[in-house]
């Protein structure tokens, strides 16, 4: 049976084509290959990645590149006979939180294990997260969350790969010196250049 891993980490489908090779496709943003050479090195050091520019400057396809290229080093794990791909996932920060936000307690306690547990056993963690759009997250307790995700990638040893359409001083005022510190402990990447439909 051939497994979807685009379904298990939650990737939208419109965005499952996005690679590291395909990102240098968008010819308007500035330092393209900069930004892939920064890109591989977070995949082969296993790196944070901290991605910010404006809108439509490719941040989530860049992202999902970085995802994708772990995916080839480290995703598949043999699971009761068939190939399971389970050690990333995906989460668009608002989507994530409000979804947190309306469910009941025990509804959250899955949540938060499926965000972070590998294994159905609870025996591992899985290797990379991404937050897709932080920042646009809003609601009840919506930058404590996000907070909780950093820490928590930081003490299991996860690396985090975020997008954000905030600046430095926004990160700063939003989530704090060393939530900042610890999402840019690794590769930055700041994409400028003109907005296109990547």
């Amino acid at each position: 049976m051939e497994i979807d891993q685009a379904d298990i980490i939650g990737i939208p489908r419109k965005r499952r084509n996005c690679t590291l090779d395909n990102f240098k496709e968008h010819k308007g943003v500035v330092g393209i290959k900069k930004a892939i050479r920064d890109a591989k090195e977070a995949v082969s050091k296993r790196k944070h990645v901290l991605i910010m520019g404006d809108i439509k400057t490719g941040k989530t396809h860049l992202g999902l590149g970085v995802l994708e290229a772990m995916l080839r080093v480290d995703g598949y794990k043999a699971f009761n006979g068939e190939e399971v791909y389970e050690s990333l996932r995906y989460i668009r920060a608002d989507k994530f939180i409000d979804a947190l936000n309306i469910a009941s307690f025990p509804e959250q306690k899955r949540m938060w294990q499926n965000l972070f547990v590998a294994y159905d056993d609870d025996s591992g963690w899985v290797k990379t997260i991404m937050i897709d759009d932080l920042g646009a997250e809003f609601g009840r307790n919506a930058d404590n969350y996000i907070k909780l995700i950093v820490r928590r990638c930081d003490d299991e040893n996860i690396q985090l790969i975020a997008t954000t359409d905030l600046s430095d001083q926004e990160l700063f005022d939003r989530y704090g010196k060393k939530i900042v510190w610890l999402l840019s402990s690794g590769k930055i990447i700041k994409l400028e250049g003109e907005p296109f439909d990547g």
